[in-house]
Parts: structure tokens; C-alpha cells; sequence
């Protein structure tokens, strides 16, 4: 399957939104070019038992706006998946999540929110395994340029590629 140039204006999941379910697999699929304006560039995936996504391939997503629409997980946004949570054999470049600085105003200095995980953002998943992927030119406007993971059991093993730039 492939989707390409899909978006959400108000949300999150550019392609796809995966919310609770009880078992998600995807496999050897291209996702190019989908965008939300809130998290998700591709695949949003909230509460759900099992995601497993398996030789897939993320370019060109993005997450959020330049103009104070933040958003985390370029291509794909995982939050509380509650037994296990898999990326095996996929590609991610060129996705890209778009953070906001708030500037306040008084005594308030001012905030940046969103713009974590330029491919990849994973929260509150448990049993995460990343395997033999390859991340490569993500750009993520706070943290995490290939990849941000928060308060998740991550393991990250295999031939993961993750190019330096000099």
C-alpha cells in the first residue's frame, strides 16, 4: 500500500490514526509526503495492545507547521501501547516535526512545545523494540532528530543506521 500527500488540518495522523485497538501490523508499506497539523505525520497510534510495523518505508512526513502549529513524531506518534510496540526493517528520511517558542510576555520568559522526534516519537509505550532500521536525515525542531522515546521500556538493537553528518 501507499499513501502519499494526505493530511489532517486539525489533529494528528497525516495518513492513518490507530486509536485502541487490539492488535496493528503493517508491513513493507510507503508512507511519502502525509502531513497534520498537530503530531503524526504519517501514523498516529494511541492506547492500542499490540503495533507492529515491519519493512515500511517514511519520507517527507511531517508533524505540526513553521507558523505555531508545534507537533512530535514526524512520521509516526505512539503513545501507550500496552504490550509491546515493534519497528523492524523500515526506513525513515526526511521527516520532519515542527516545534513553537512562545515567547510570554511579563515576567513569563517564554516556551517552546512540540518538535520531538523527527521520525520517530514514542511515550508511554510498553515492551519497545527497534530492530535494523534506518533513520536518516529527520530533523526535529527540539529534540531528537531521528528519534525521541519518553518514559517507555525501549530496546534498540541490530544493523540500526544512523548517519553522522560532519
Amino acid at each position: 500500500n501507499t499513501f502519499t500527500g494526505n493530511s489532517v488540518t486539525n489533529g494528528a495522523g497525516g495518513a492513518i490514526a490507530f486509536l485502541s485497538n487490539e492488535g496493528i501490523e503493517l508491513s513493507e508499506n510507503i508512507f511519502q509526503s502525509n502531513s497534520a497539523s498537530g503530531s503524526a505525520g504519517a501514523i498516529y497510534a494511541s492506547s492500542n495492545d499490540s503495533v507492529v510495523i515491519d519493512g515500511d518505508t517514511y519520507s517527507g512526513n511531517t508533524a505540526g507547521t513553521e507558523d505555531a502549529s508545534p507537533g512530535s513524531g514526524g512520521a509516526i506518534y505512539a503513545i501507550d501501547s500496552t504490550t509491546a510496540f515493534e519497528i523492524n526493517g523500515s526506513t525513515f528520511s526526511g521527516n520532519r516535526a515542527y516545534n513553537y517558542f512562545n515567547p510570554g510576555s511579563g515576567s513569563y520568559n517564554g516556551s517552546y512545545s512540540g518538535g520531538n522526534g523527527g521520525a520517530i516519537y514514542l511515550d508511554g509505550n510498553s515492551g519497545t523494540n527497534i530492530t535494523n532500521n534506518s533513520l536518516e536525515n529527520n530533523t526535529a525542531g527540539y529534540a531528537g532528530g531521528g528519534m525521541a522515546i519518553y518514559d517507555s521500556f525501549s530496546s534498540i538493537s541490530g544493523r540500526c543506521l544512523w548517519p553522522v553528518k560532519p
